[in-house]
Parts: structure tokens; C-alpha cells; sequence
């Protein structure tokens, strides 16, 4: 349904998921993420439709028009409204995500083609924090430890780094002695106690791709 009021005192809400109804600015207009434009904002590319970014809920009058602002506007498919997501990577989203996810400690994105995470190893970093999942990416916050590059098919990999900087015991061989002490002679038949250096391995404590830890035996 489309509404077009400009009398003073209504709100004019138009284009409910008609992408050929262009965006149209006014101190009247109303604003959802449900609205699909494929023409009338700012720095538009061909042939691609936009919506608002849900996470500004509902606007009204004045607002950001450029289509290439993340955190005003967001690329859709023009027929079903739904986000589309070129930078994505395996099971990363594409950076600027539309808000910071709702599990910012273990969510990832990518950016040219590289996953990132929120480090958690560094106490100072809060990964709450909008500015490392919108916006504009930032290359200086991998090498002040705020992003770690990861995995992006499988994120939540464990780094052997990782681990040596947790404590998390990543390989560990116990040695055990299994000779018995053999009973030995001189030639003036006095006892001479040897014991073979030989060894082997009893157990060893692998951490497996995955997290968890896995128990080996034998030689």
C-alpha cells in the first residue's frame, strides 16, 4: 500500500516493498527497513535496490540519503527485501555488519577477503564496542590486538598461539621407564645391579582441532 499525505500533521509512508517507487525525501516521510528503493538516493549503483538498515527502526523527515552510508542504508534484493551480503566469506558476514551481533565474543566478519574476531585474549578489548563491527574498518585494530584474523570456514578454531597464551597444554608426552633392574656378576661373583636405559612412550595428550583434548597410548 502506498500512502502519499503531505498535509501538515500526517505522515507520508510510501514504497511497502515496491522497489520501482523512488526514495523521496521531505520533513513529512516515514521510514522502514520494509522499504525497497531502486532509485532517488545519493550514490546508488545500477540496477541494485536499497533499504533502510533495520537497526535505525523507524525515521521520519529529514535523513541521511547516501545509499553508500552502512549505517544509514543497506543493499537488498529487490523482490524479497532481504540483505545482500558480497563480502562474505565462509561462515563470516561481509564487514559493516548492521549492528553488533548478539554474540560479539565469537561472531567473526570479513573484509577483503579475510576473517576477523573480536580478541578476546586481551583483557582491555571490549567486544561490545559498535565501532569494531560498523562503520569503517580499521587495519590499525589488528595490530593494536583489538581483531585477530581466523579461520573463515571454521572460526572458532583454536591457534596453537592461542592456546600457548591461555595455558591450554596443546602437546604433552609422559615417558615412562618399564624396565625391570637385571642381576648381574663380576668375575669375583659380586652383585651388580644394571638397569636398561631403554624407554617408552605411556600417553600423550593431543589438542585436537576442535577444542577438545584426545588421549593416545602406546609407543
Amino acid at each position: 500500500m502506498i500512502y502519499r499525505i503531505f498535509t501538515k500533521g500526517f505522515k507520508a509512508k510510501i514504497n511497502d516493498r515496491n522497489p520501482d517507487e523512488p526514495f523521496v525525501a521531505g520533513p513529512n516521510q516515514e521510514y522502514t527497513s520494509d522499504q525497497i528503493f531502486s532509485s532517488g538516493l545519493q550514490n546508488m549503483e545500477p540496477d541494485k535496490c536499497y533499504s533502510l538498515n533495520p537497526a535505525r527502526g523507524t525515521q521520519h523527515g529529514w535523513i541521511n540519503n547516501n545509499a553508500q552510508d552502512p549505517w544509514w542504508w543497506r543493499e537488498v534484493n529487490c523482490e524479497t527485501g532481504d540483505k545482500v551480503d558480497r563480502n562474505r566469506v565462509g561462515q563470516c558476514p561481509g564487514f559493516p555488519l548492521d549492528k553488533v551481533p548478539s554474540n560479539p565474543k565469537s561472531a567473526c566478519f570479513a573484509h577483503n577477503g579475510k576473517c576477523y574476531k573480536c580478541n578476546t585474549a586481551n583483557s582491555y578489548v571490549d567486544c561490545s564496542q559498535d565501532w569494531l563491527w560498523i562503520y569503517s574498518f580499521n587495519e590499525s585494530l589488528i595490530s593494536n590486538g583489538w581483531n585477530k584474523q581466523v579461520d573463515c570456514s571454521n572460526p572458532l578454531k583454536r591457534s596453537a598461539s592461542d592456546s600457548e597464551n591461555r595455558g591450554i597444554l596443546v602437546n604433552e608426552t609422559f615417558v615412562v621407564d618399564f624396565t625391570q633392574p637385571q642381576k648381574y656378576y663380576d668375575i669375583l661373583g659380586r652383585r651388580n645391579a644394571k638397569r636398561s636405559l631403554s624407554k617408552r612412550v605411556l600417553y600423550r595428550n593431543v589438542l585436537n582441532s576442535n577444542g577438545t583434548m584426545q588421549e593416545y597410548s602406546g609407543e
